[in-house]
Parts: C-alpha cells; sequence; structure tokens
C-alpha cells in the first residue's frame, strides 16, 4: 500500500470508510477521489442540513456538507441580535469566535479518515441575524489542520468508571472544591465533563460538555476546571503504545442545605435568585 500524504504517520491506518470507498471505486489506492466534481455532484443534494446546537436561545448553527465531505458549511443565527445594526464593531469579531469554535471539530472529524485529510476540503462559516441580515463570513481549509492534535482514541461514549478494568486510571485524582448550598442554587447538580489526556497521562484540555463547545460562563464549571487541569492519568495504552484519549468524567454534587424562605419568598417577589 502506498500512503497518500507526506504528512501522515506511519501509525495510520484507513478507517473502514477509507476501505469501502476504495472497494467502490471511488477512491484510488491513494486515497484520492477518482472524480472529485462527479461525486460532488452526485451526493450534494444528499446531506441535509441539520441543526448541532439543538435548544440554545443564543444561536442557531444549521450545517450540510457538500460532495464527499469536499465542503462543510455551517450557518450560524444570532438569535438575540434582531439585526446586524444591534451589534457593537468589529462585527468580525463574531465570526471569529465561532469560527475558533468549529474549526477544531471540523479538523477532528476530517481527521478520522485518510481520504478526509488528502482530498482538498473547505469549512465556510456564515454568520447572520435573526432578521437574516449578514455580519460575516470565513473560509478555512483541511490543509490548516494539525492532524497530529487530533490523534486520539475517542472513549468519549463511554463514561469513566474506575471500577472497570478498561477504563482510563487515574494516578492523581481530581480534588474536587467543597461547594456552599447556593453556589448549586440550592440543588442538587450533575455534569459531564469531557477530557482530553495526552500520551504521558496528563489532562491537557477540559470542557463542558464538550471541549470543542464548552460553556466557560457556567460557574460551578468554572470552579470544577482546575481540579481536573491537575489530575493526571496511568497511561492508555492500545496496540503495545500509549495513546492520547478524550474520555467522559461525570460529576454529581449534592447540596447540603434547602433553599431558605426568605430566599425564595424575595426570588418570588423579584424575579432573582
Amino acid at each position: 500500500m502506498v500512503w497518500a500524504h507526506d504528512n501522515l504517520s506511519e501509525a495510520s491506518r484507513p478507517s473502514e470508510l477509507d476501505l469501502a470507498l476504495v472497494k467502490k471505486g471511488i477512491l484510488d489506492k491513494n486515497y484520492k477521489i477518482i472524480n472529485p466534481s462527479k461525486i460532488y455532484e452526485e451526493l450534494n443534494n444528499l446531506t441535509p442540513k441539520r441543526d448541532i446546537v439543538p435548544n440554545s436561545d443564543a444561536f442557531k448553527v444549521l450545517a450540510y456538507f457538500r460532495g464527499l465531505f469536499q465542503e462543510i458549511n455551517f450557518n450560524i443565527t444570532l438569535l438575540k441580535a434582531q439585526s446586524n445594526k444591534d451589534l457593537e464593531s468589529p462585527t468580525n469579531k463574531y465570526v471569529d469566535m465561532f469560527t475558533d469554535l468549529l474549526f477544531p471539530l471540523y479538523c477532528y472529524q476530517l481527521s478520522q479518515n485518510i481520504f478526509t485529510r488528502v482530498n482538498p476540503s473547505t469549512m465556510n462559516v456564515s454568520l447572520m441575524a435573526k432578521d437574516g441580515s449578514f455580519i460575516g463570513q470565513v473560509k478555512k481549509n483541511n490543509s490548516d489542520c494539525n492532524w497530529e492534535q487530533y490523534n486520539y482514541i475517542d472513549l468519549s461514549s463511554q463514561r469513566l468508571n474506575q471500577h472497570v478494568k478498561t477504563s482510563p486510571r487515574y494516578i492523581i485524582a481530581p480534588q474536587i472544591p467543597s461547594f456552599n448550598s447556593y453556589e448549586l442554587d440550592w440543588g442538587n447538580r450533575e455534569l459531564e465533563i469531557e477530557l482530553l489526556v495526552n500520551e504521558n497521562g496528563d489532562v491537557i484540555k477540559v470542557g463542558f460538555p464538550s471541549i470543542y463547545f464548552s460553556d466557560e460562563s457556567d460557574k460551578v464549571y468554572q470552579k470544577l476546571k482546575p481540579a481536573f487541569l491537575k489530575a493526571k492519568f496511568y497511561p492508555y495504552i492500545e496496540d503495545g503504545r500509549a495513546r492520547s484519549f478524550l474520555i467522559l468524567q461525570p460529576v454529581e454534587l449534592r447540596s447540603s442545605e434547602s433553599e431558605p424562605l426568605f430566599h425564595k419568598i424575595t426570588k418570588s417577589i423579584f424575579g432573582k435568585k
């Protein structure tokens, strides 16, 4: 087998999708698309738009693909901006913010196959206000991706469980800080936090609910985050070598007190916590 690209490491192996597309005659032995324009046209109308951040009251993100991942488009509507005139200048800062969020997700998805790395691909981010007025647009290419950054095993479908032998294990467990009941809004709180861990077992990135879409404004998460960045895992071994991995860490916090009556009354009167 001749590898398709000089930047691919020796550890790279074709995915099941790579092999299936080679077998169907869509890719050549170097995982290049044999007839890009034909594939682009044939698949152009087969991928419906889908909302990738459902139930958000701040923005709506519709994603759709063209061709065989040859073009990935994100159409974003800022629901709290009635018009582009409602935004502070420069408006391109809003486009840059979403691009910084979406580009790692785009690169990660393409990193799963060889053909999506070696064939040209474009990510378009378009931002508009609620009334449809244009805010800005950015285009990025897969040639801008640092593929080594996404060379990790995705274990995020699993919940970290120290009682399961195959689950990653802590050397240094996170020291969960204590919370006052008012910090938990007088109730219990459950979070699922994503941890990206390198080959040495160091936690290099933390996100809630995802390392790609992280709610940094959540005060409970803000207090938990430093504890997980200080944690350390035993190296995760696969096929005889240490690998980076992504894992989901559940956190359950319990309030020790019920909400004071005075607090309930003032909240009902003033509509405040």
